[in-house]
């Protein structure tokens, strides 16, 4: 099937209630709405001109946001993520070996935290295994202390 280049297609349940509204621009997917069995919609999720997810909302019934997702590329890289729940907000961001991490309450940063990813090699004998005696050896102490011991 051929996507159009703009315009919206709404799809509809058994009983005739909306069940969610596509959008198109410049032939690619913008946006996707998912409705309620009250017709409002609950989840909403916008793309960019690549196709890429870059904002996520999710809502109550009532319509208040349950959560937020926001994302940021450069090109198709992910650079950066905030997720939004009430009052707190977790920021990622691309950094040198990992990503950064940053944690807002009501927009005042309570915490950061950080992975980096380092290489390193092992420590001594951490990769070696014991080996087992080659076969000749292991035959030899057989023969000297057989089990079971023969009549």
């Amino acid at each position: 099937a051929t996507l159009p280049p703009m315009g919206e297609i709404t799809l509809y349940g058994l009983d005739g209630t909306r069940q969610q509204t596509l959008t198109f621009a410049g032939g690619h997917l913008r946006r996707v709405q998912l409705y309620n069995r009250d017709g409002r919609v609950w989840h909403e999720t916008n793309h960019d001109e690549l196709g890429q997810e870059i904002r996520d909302v999710v809502t109550y019934d009532d319509g208040s946001p349950r959560y937020l997702i926001e994302r940021t590329y450069a090109g198709t890289d992910l650079t950066a993520v905030d997720i939004t729940v009430g009052e707190r907000t977790i920021r990622g961001r691309k950094a040198e070996g990992g990503m950064a991490y940053e944690f807002h309450l009501g927009g005042a940063l309570e915490a950061r935290s950080g992975r980096s990813a380092q290489k390193r090699l092992p420590s001594p004998g951490v990769l070696s295994m014991p080996t087992p005696p080659p076969i000749s050896t292991a035959s030899c102490l057989q023969m000297l202390r057989p089990r079971p011991v023969p009549p």
